[in-house]
């Protein structure tokens, strides 16, 4: 059984998941009290996206053999795909409860709690992460989200230090540790992180944004919109990316450019309010009144207590009434 369950194992490392799926099932069929079978068979499920088979089969496993860890941490990842948040808590806390020390399983429950925003619960489970496995990378970095999260700045940029300690190639901690020092003001310092983390990391979409935005802060608009150009090219449908160049690109006065901007943000994400504000504001500027209006109204119908955008309406309608009594 054992060559047979190795050859499984390798077909699927070799991404050859289907194949791995029937020669499982068909073990099953000669081996139903197996319940590492019924393990291996969901998780070939869950890979290939069929995540009720995969809980079926975690479940079964788990009817054989009580005690089997890893089927509770997989059907709690299932359900974690799922967005079963609750349900994916119970079965983490489960394997648990067979081993303490499951350094996965806590993080994974920081990763739950912190969507469930339970911040606090979410920091407990990041710490036991790392109390089980000090030079866990990614539960250092876990733990610096929820504390910043909190508002515990400074605990939160330790902890991305450690990170960068244990991986010094990790480019999403140098990306989080320009975030602090960009919503703490800091941002020349922002900028150098930010650059860090694209030495590693070329293609970061997210961190080309956050380097504009610090650009944009200290006035370098031309230097911010190629950030949030080179964004939207590793990300074409990066939505905030296109409404930041649009921004960029109205501080630079090309305003065509900047209509075009908010245009292609609102084809992506037509209930995106502040964009529907921003194009009214650069319509205004070209003197396409109607357009700014229409635009404005768009904005305060998503957003009724919007009030920029209800004092800009409000403006430009008294702008407009002057024009025809004059």
């Amino acid at each position: 059984l054992q060559s047979e369950i190795d050859s499984i194992i390798e077909l699927y490392s070799s991404g050859h998941i289907k194949e791995a799926l029937n020669a499982v099932e068909a073990l099953i069929i000669k081996h139903p009290n197996e319940s590492f079978l019924f393990n291996i068979s969901g998780v070939c499920y869950k890979a290939i996206g069929q995540l009720r088979d995969a809980i079926k089969n975690f479940e079964k496993a788990i009817s054989i053999k009580s005690d089997f860890t890893d089927a509770y941490y997989n059907l709690g990842l299932t359900f974690q795909e799922l967005n079963m948040l609750e349900a994916a808590v119970k079965s983490y806390e489960k394997a648990l409860e067979f081993q303490p020390n499951y350094s996965l399983v806590y993080n994974n429950l920081g990763i739950v709690f912190k969507e469930l925003g339970q911040i606090h619960d979410s920091i407990i489970s990041y710490k036991k992460a790392i109390a089980a496995q000090p030079d866990f990378t990614e539960a250092h970095n876990n733990l610096g989200n929820a504390l910043k999260e909190n508002g515990q700045l400074n605990d939160a940029v330790k902890y991305y230090e450690k990170a960068i300690i244990l991986e010094p190639n990790f480019a999403d901690a140098y990306n989080n540790i320009g975030i602090v020092l960009f919503e703490t003001g800091q941002f020349d310092d922002a900028i150098k992180f930010y650059e860090k983390a694209l030495e590693i990391e070329p293609n970061y979409a997210e961190v080309h944004n956050n380097l504009g935005n610090a650009l944009k802060k200290i006035g370098q608009l031309d230097e911010a919109a190629k950030s949030y150009k080179l964004a939207i090219k590793f990300e074409p449908d990066y939505i905030d990316a296109l409404n930041n160049l649009g921004a960029a690109f109205f501080g630079l006065r090309e305003l065509d450019d900047s209509v075009k901007s908010y245009q292609a943000t609102l084809r992506l994400e037509p209930g995106f309010a502040e964009a529907h504000n921003n194009l009214g504001i650069t319509l205004k500027e070209l003197g396409r009144l109607e357009e700014a209006e229409e635009s404005y109204r768009k904005a305060i119908e998503l957003k009724p207590n919007y009030a920029e955008a209800v004092l800009r309406l409000s403006s430009l309608l008294d702008y407009m009434n002057n024009l025809d009594e004059a």
